[in-house]
């Protein structure tokens, strides 16, 4: 699945500047294509990745679209995480053993 990448949201309050903070490390401590954040506003998940120059980028999923009634699963199987929301899933990804690591759902 490709995606468009996003501007990294501006932190100029001190609790935006904490929710930042708070992105950053979960994202930087989750195994490559394994953390999604949905927006309250918009309903549509983005896909949430380490930025090179350090923060996070986020992306749209090209054709995963909003989220339905069902809201958003995760599903770990196998050593795979796969996300999930009506008959649209965004996975299987493969992630490292469960001893270094553990799936958070926010």
């Amino acid at each position: 699945t490709s995606a468009t990448a996003l501007a990294q949201p501006t932190c100029r309050t001190a609790a935006a500047t904490a929710e930042c903070d708070l992105l950053t490390a979960l994202v930087g401590a989750s195994p490559e294509r394994c953390f999604l954040q949905v927006l309250a506003n918009a309903g549509y998940p983005r896909l949430c990745r380490r930025a090179p120059a350090g923060g996070v980028e986020a992306s749209f999923l090209d054709d995963f679209g909003a989220l339905g009634a069902s809201g958003l699963s995760l599903r770990y199987e196998r050593g795979t995480l796969s996300f999930c929301s009506g008959h649209r899933t965004f996975g299987p990804h493969p992630v490292p053993a469960a001893s270094d690591w553990r799936p958070c759902v926010l």
